[in-house]
């Protein structure tokens, strides 16, 4: 759980810590693997929990849009990297270390943004029940 260690490290001398918002975005060189792969596969385009508050929220994994500023600061428009709902363990992790947060929201952006876009295009084919699940083509996905 790297985030729960990165906010570790950030939250050294704070006081309270109300919320965190983050997300896992690989460089674009790197090659990703075939259990990531199929790991996003599994969930894209079916409920999964992407906030954790006093009162869980969930939504269509590869779905939701967020950005998150970084070196290209704006949203996803304005040239900042774009993050769709996902799943990780870090929602479970931060709120039981730290159980005054209000919120935690966790988010995958890939790049390029095209290949950010198709993911998102054949999630919804499984939101609307044109396929059941994208996990049989995470071997062609990798292979691309």
């Amino acid at each position: 759980m790297l985030t729960a260690a990165v906010v570790r490290r950030l939250a050294r001398g704070m006081t309270r810590l109300d919320s965190v918002t983050g997300g896992i975005a690989p460089s674009p060189h790197a090659g990703i693997g075939l259990n990531v792969i199929r790991a996003v596969a599994s969930y894209a385009g079916k409920p999964v929990r992407v906030r954790a508050t006093a009162a869980p929220t969930s939504a269509t994994g590869w779905s939701r849009r967020g950005a998150i500023p970084s070196r290209r600061r704006g949203d996803c428009r304005s040239g900042g990297r774009c993050f769709r709902s996902s799943t990780f363990p870090d929602l479970q992790a931060l709120p039981a270390l730290w159980p005054e947060l209000n919120s935690v929201w966790m988010g995958v952006g890939t790049a390029p943004e095209i290949l950010h876009r198709i993911m998102n295009m054949f999630a919804w084919t499984v939101t609307l029940g044109l396929l059941r699940s994208l996990a049989p083509l995470a071997t062609l996905m990798h292979a691309s």
